[in-house]
Formats: C-alpha cells, structure tokens, sequence
C-alpha cells in the first residue's frame, strides 16, 4: 500500500506539517544512521513521516512511540498506522491517549512516563517558543539518554509559523548541557542542515 502523507493541515490548525522533501532526503540517511535499531520516541510526528521510516528497523510495536501537538494528525496516524503507537502531548508535555469508551473514543491521560532509547526531534525544535525550550529539552533528555535533534542551526529561515526560531547550535549545547548531555556525533548533510546527537 503507497502511504502519501499530507504537507497542509486543516481545521485552523497550524498549516506547515511536514519539512520540504529537499530536506526529508538529505537527512534521512543520517538520522537512521544515529538511531539505528534502538527504540524512537518522534517528538512532533506530524503525520507519521518516521513511523515508516522506521518501521522495518522496529523490534516490537512498543519501540515506536510518536507525540505530536495536534491531535487531529493523532488520529489519522492511528487510522493509517493501526500497529504502531501514537499519542497527543499537550503544552504541559502530558501524553493523552486515545481509549474505548462504550461505542466511541475518548482522550485519557497516560501517566506512564516515557522511556525510550533515542528521543528525535527532527525539524521541530525550531517550532518550540523561547520560553518553552528549555523545558521540552530537559523533557527529551528525561525521555531517553541519546536525544537527536536535525534542523538548520541559527539560520534566518522563517516559515508559516510566526514563531520559527532556528537556535544556533551554541545554545543548545548550553540547554543539553544543563541536562547532563553533550554533543557526541554530528553531520551536515548539506543544505545547511545539520544532525546532532546529544548524550
């Protein structure tokens, strides 16, 4: 079955979903590369883009987990990928679920913390307002001991959110190393992206 996933979300929601395709394949190699067969906790999923480009490396279903803000790409990733974890973070970073409830669904609250081997945040940091970052760093590092993290360091780029804001990678040696971690590994696969893993 061909997957195509969508570029633009609907219900005033924010409307850029997925990174252009010029970047998807220059950084596809080496985030694989870095994450290799552990299990992945896909921080800002959008619409599944990584749960297929992992899939073949996954050793069980529960090595995959995907958290995206928007819960209507919850819902289709569940539609599309019925074998593979999936759930709603909100601002609060809490994961919320969806569960049976008599002849529907309901959101649920998993109190169940996250622990992965490798957190991934690819071309979604840069999505996160000044005065959150520091608590979602702190909460990818509580995810998992190797956070890898892809996007153009401190470039100007400015996309539909009013709110891009591409950090040099100075600063987030500052905001891992508040959590312990360093930069072990990095490669620029061009287009002036940049994939880093910190642990």
């Amino acid at each position: 079955m061909a997957i195509t996933l969508g570029r633009w979300a609907t219900a005033g929601m924010d409307r850029y979903v997925e990174p252009e395709p010029e970047a998807v394949k220059l950084t596809e190699g080496p985030v694989r590369a870095m994450v290799g067969r552990a299990s992945v906790y896909d921080f800002g999923c959008g619409f599944g883009r990584h749960a297929v480009f992992f899939d073949d490396l996954l050793k069980k279903p529960d090595d995959y987990l995907g958290v995206d803000i928007a819960p209507h790409r919850i819902l289709r990733n569940e539609q599309t990928f019925p074998w593979i974890r999936f759930a709603h973070i909100r601002d609060d970073r809490t994961l919320w679920k969806r569960a049976r409830a008599g002849s529907g669904w309901i959101w649920r609250e998993d109190t169940e913390p996250v622990r992965m081997d490798v957190a991934l945040a690819d071309h979604v940091l840069l999505h996160v307002k000044d005065s959150d970052i520091g608590d979602v760093v702190t909460h990818l590092c509580e995810a998992a001991p190797e956070v890898v993290v892809c996007e153009k360091f401190g470039s100007s780029h400015r996309g539909l959110f009013s709110y891009n804001n591409n950090r040099d990678e100075v600063t987030y040696a500052q905001l891992f190393a508040l959590n312990g971690r360093e930069l072990v590994a990095k490669v620029s696969p061009g287009g002036g992206l940049s994939v880093t893993k910190w642990a």
